[in-house]
């Protein structure tokens, strides 16, 4: 009988072991149910935060733009006299008068030593002007614009020509809005114009004020971004409320991809302004994590995955 009791004891003993491990193995999946909803909870949280905060992005973006063409409206002009005031002061001199007894002018002897450069408009040459532009810039600036644009008309079915005149003669606002919209149509030699988006100030090129230069201005970088990359950085530093109207997603993951000194600063200077919209899964893993930190702020977190 012992041993019967004995046997009896020792089941009952291993069954209640089962049922202990059943139960625990029960609670650990109950328990990894609810970390997973909590889990699911805590992106779906992620996702609505960051849809809030692209709206109110957007609804910054879209009254900053609003302000922006009311008071370029207003100033337009104004900023067109400050700009080219701005730009000739700051241009260097290259010849100085000299001063004392035999006081030279260098103007004077340059229009009395027949070597064909004078002060002029005329004769309409690329060589000339261009040393009248580098040396004597002042000079250059006041320039006729009326007669700049007749005489560079006569030349637009030499497109090459032509562009080299309009990239020497776009310091002047006249000039440059005179066939900036003609420029950009034409197809031929890129790279010649991206010269403009890179020196020019940004409230010529991208004039609110006209639907049909922002049309192109659009259209022109999404063919040529890869190689815009500077003139970008110039509008995520200036205006960086315009980059989610000229960046798209999968432009921003093909200059994300880029390896290059500009293409990282443009890549960090958009985290920084804000390009949460811009950031999805399908180029999260081109951005560093110092750029992802300034990104996402206090959402920002790291995963760590252990291996079993």
């Amino acid at each position: 009988m012992k041993g019967l009791n004995g046997s009896s004891e020792a089941r009952e003993d291993a069954s209640h072991d089962m049922e202990s491990e059943k139960m625990e193995l029960l609670r650990l999946k109950q328990e990894n149910m609810k970390l997973t909803g909590e889990i699911v909870i805590l992106r779906q949280n992620m996702i609505a935060l960051e849809k809030q905060n692209f709206a109110m992005k957007e609804q910054k973006s879209r009254a900053a733009l609003d302000d922006l063409r009311r008071a370029e409206k207003l100033k337009k002009e104004v900023d067109v006299l400050r700009i080219e005031s701005r730009i000739r002061e700051n241009q260097s001199r290259v010849f100085k008068r000299h001063k004392g007894n035999a006081e030279i002018d260098v103007k004077w002897a340059l229009a009395k030593s027949g070597c064909g450069i004078g002060f002029s408009l005329l004769p309409f040459e690329f060589g000339r002007l261009k040393f009248l532009k580098d040396f004597f810039y002042s000079e250059f600036c006041q320039l006729d614009s009326s007669s700049v644009i007749r005489e560079m008309s006569k030349k637009i079915s030499r497109f090459k020509e032509f562009l080299d005149f309009y990239i020497l003669f776009s310091c002047k606002a006249e000039v440059f809005k005179e066939f900036f919209c003609m420029v950009l149509m034409n197809p031929l030699f890129p790279e010649e114009k991206i010269k403009l988006f890179n020196t020019l100030p940004l409230d010529w090129l991208l004039n609110f004020n006209d639907e049909e230069v922002i049309s192109l201005v659009k259209e022109y970088i999404d063919k040529n971004y890869m190689k815009m990359a500077y003139f970008l950085l110039r509008v995520a530093e200036e205006r960086p409320f315009l980059l989610n109207i000229l960046i798209g997603k999968e432009m921003f993951s093909e200059l994300a991809r880029m390896d290059s000194r500009v293409g990282k600063r443009l890549v960090s200077e958009i985290c920084k302004k804000g390009g949460l919209s811009l950031v999805d899964h399908t180029n999260i893993h081109y951005i560093s994590q110092e750029n992802l930190k300034v990104l996402y702020k206090d959402l920002y977190f790291e995963v760590y995955f252990d291996s079993w």
